[in-house]
């Protein structure tokens, strides 16, 4: 297969472990919240803090997270696998600001990628519309959601605790990189079959 396809991929909490942040911020604000304390993406909320407090803790240590950022199980081994015949393009809610230590992890880390694009914010349509992405895996419920309602394409979305919720038909919870492997093959297959009867 040629690279007729093109994935759009998030990165915090799709390619790197959704639990990533949490040793961080548990160390500075003096918690111990485990990943399945953290049910929503505010995490002024789950820390009683304010917005001032986070903003301070992330202009801080941000840089450092993003490089450092563990690896979800299998991305690496799958991405590798699905460069091969898919156009990988990272669509991330990172602002510019950190494009040095964001493209130093993928560095450290020899992930694949064609594109890193750094929207400042967790909603893509544009990006996904502008770079014609064929199907976006995903870890934010409110970008997978909007994504789904507003575009024709499948969107996966990475289950954890922070994102449950209803979901259009066209957004996929999957539980594992592996699934979304054999997803995504599956799909590609499948228009390409309907493309070229």
């Amino acid at each position: 297969m040629d690279k007729e396809y093109t994935l759009g991929i998030d990165i915090d909490g799709t390619v790197t472990d959704p639990f990533t942040f949490i040793p961080h911020l548990n160390q500075y604000f003096n918690k111990s919240f485990k990943l399945e304390d953290i049910t929503t993406y505010d995490i002024t909320k789950i820390y009683g803090i304010t917005e001032e407090d986070y903003e301070k803790w992330h202009s801080k240590y941000g840089a450092y997270v993003y490089q450092t950022a563990p690896l979800a199980k299998d991305a690496k081994k799958v991405l590798l696998d699905l460069q091969k015949n898919y156009r990988l393009i990272y669509i991330t809610a990172r602002s510019e600001e950190y494009r040095e230590p964001t493209m130093k992890w993928f560095e450290i880390n020899q992930i694949p990628f064609d594109r890193v694009v750094m929207t400042g914010n967790a909603f893509k349509c544009e990006q996904v519309i502008k770079y014609q992405i064929d199907l976006f895996l995903e870890d934010h419920y409110d970008a997978a959601r909007t994504m789904g309602e507003k575009l024709h394409i499948p969107i996966l979305l990475f289950d954890t605790p922070y994102n449950q919720g209803l979901l259009p038909n066209n957004v996929i919870r999957i539980r594992s990189w592996k699934e979304a492997k054999r997803i995504i093959d599956q799909y590609a297959q499948n228009k390409r079959l309907r493309i070229n009867p």
